[in-house]
């Protein structure tokens, strides 16, 4: 409790090198949405770039608080409370598999993990989708236990997995993938029972009507503001991944290495601990252990169902990862993250339960987790939490450009996330991410025509981004430096403010 209040009620400054530009993407459009019910970033185009459930709790707390400032400490103070509720729903999932103690210590893992509580800070979708991953969960056990007597269970509780699985496709698109897993594993074993063909089909039908009806008004509200379904800023991710990896064989490698940021990335965030590759190798076949003996030799017990299940999709996550994106974010990392304190408070003493005088190591193991759980926290804390450093000089940076530019003339930005929300509604994004028609200037490579019909007079940006952003134009952008900024922590170490060359105008 301590640690979040002194977060949210940190100087903005201090906020700002904790929350990621992404965030003031969502809290940009929650103010349009709660003030013109248009979902638009810059005013310019509409956009679906973003995931709905946690957009429409933005938007409603926009629609009571106007000051930007607040705004930013309302959406971190409600990520970290959503947060806890994933605690809460992690100690039902554990208490259930194992007992009372074992689900108390998973949710203060939780809590208080560093990664965890890292990406909690970052008010983006992250924790919305951690909670409605985990509800899955739970649906998905009370289900499978159901099946396991060789029974069909009622049609309520098809309805009920059907219905979590598509809250968490709103909680974040990549919940599809998830959905899909899900949908085979129902479809193959209720498809073995002895019952009825049409009672069999009955509930794979309601199962798979509740996922998409609970998802049809997201449709439908996507269609009426952009006229696709096709989410704008996941589609610009794997226009960058196909760019940055044309070949099936770079697609291949990207694959492993995402695997490998996943799993070398969590363990170093969790434990704050910088692993060389050895020591990661062995830390990760130390920590399998418990896991592959619970699969292999109690397969059959809802234990052993239950890693399993996390682990099938934590390898067709990664792997759709791998070969789709090229961006790596703190907040990717929640899955990971948590699928890791789940599948070590369930295997864990599930194991040690099975081994002779289990009881008395198992009690051990508690003690010795809860002191290096707490350690691991206070450690993280007296290193201090920073790490988007330059975001500061971003919002300053954009307000002394705005002071000295013409008020009336449009600023381009790439990362546009802060210079919007805290400018004076003059920045159109560029990045495609959140502004339908850059996505599709993008595309089509045509950037520099987006750029001359919008009348953008000026962009302002770091120097790799527009040096990228050349790729996606049929004629290269004629900027003319005007000024420059510092970007302390950033690795070029400045903000640049360019002149879109005449010739380019309209």
């Amino acid at each position: 409790m301590f640690a979040s209040y002194r977060v949210v009620t940190s100087d903005l400054d201090v906020l700002l090198k904790m929350v990621p530009d992404d965030a003031f993407y969502y809290l940009q459009i929650a103010r349009n949405l709660a003030a013109g019910g248009r979902s638009t970033f810059d005013g310019v185009a509409p956009t679906n770039g973003y995931h709905p459930l946690w957009m429409a709790i933005l938007t409603a707390v926009a629609s009571v608080v106007d000051d930007k400032a607040t705004l930013l400490r309302c959406a971190v103070a409600l990520s970290l409370t959503v947060h806890a509720i994933v605690a809460c729903l992690i100690y039902l999932a554990v208490h259930r598999l194992v007992d009372d103690a074992w689900g108390a210590l998973a949710a203060v893992c939780w809590l208080v993990n560093p990664l965890a509580f890292a990406i909690a800070i970052t008010a983006t979708e992250a924790e919305v989708y951690a909670m409605a991953a985990v509800a899955v969960l739970l649906a998905h056990l009370a289900l499978a236990t159901r099946l396991d007597r060789r029974e069909l269970p009622p049609l309520s509780q098809f309805l009920a997995y059907g219905g979590s699985l598509g809250l968490l496709c709103l909680a974040r698109t990549e919940g599809g993938i998830i959905a899909v897993v899900a949908m085979l594993w129902l479809t193959a074993v209720v498809f073995s029972k002895t019952a009825s063909f049409s009672a069999r089909m009955h509930r794979v039908v309601a199962c798979c009507a509740a996922l998409v009806l609970t998802v049809a008004p997201w449709w439908l509200f996507s269609l009426s503001q952009v006229g696709t379904i096709v989410q704008d800023s996941g589609a610009m991710k794997m226009l960058w991944a196909a760019d940055a990896f044309p070949t099936p064989l770079s697609r291949v490698q990207n694959v492993a290495d995402t695997f490998w940021f996943f799993g070398r990335r969590t363990l170093t965030l969790m434990t704050v601990w910088n692993y060389s590759v050895a020591t990661f190798l062995l830390a990760s076949v130390t920590l399998a252990i418990a896991p592959v003996m619970v699969t292999i030799r109690m397969g059959r017990s809802i234990q052993g169902h239950a890693v399993r299940a996390i682990g099938v999709v934590m390898l067709a996550l990664t792997a759709v990862y791998g070969l789709a994106f090229v961006e790596r974010q703190i907040w990717w990392l929640t899955l990971p993250c948590l699928a890791t304190v789940l599948v070590m408070f369930i295997a864990l003493p599930t194991w040690l339960r099975s081994q002779a005088r289990g009881h008395m190591v198992e009690a051990a193991a508690r003690v010795g987790v809860a002191v290096l759980v707490l350690a691991l926290f206070v450690r993280w804390h007296v290193k201090g939490h920073t790490p988007y450093p330059w975001q500061p000089d971003v919002r300053k940076s954009q307000l002394a450009i705005e002071a000295t530019v013409p008020a009336t003339d449009r600023i381009g930005c790439f990362n546009a996330g802060i210079p919007a929300f805290f400018g004076s509604g003059r920045v159109v994004g560029l990045d495609g991410l959140v502004n339908h028609d850059v996505r599709l200037a993008w595309t089509s490579r045509r950037l520099d025509e987006f750029i001359v019909r919008t009348g953008i007079s000026y962009i302002a940006d770091e120097e790799r981004i527009v040096t990228k952003a050349q790729r996606f134009t049929s004629t290269p952008l004629m900027l003319s430096e005007l000024s420059s900024y510092p970007l302390r922590g950033w690795p070029t170490g400045r903000r640049v403010l360019w002149q879109v060359g005449s010739e380019q105008k309209p």
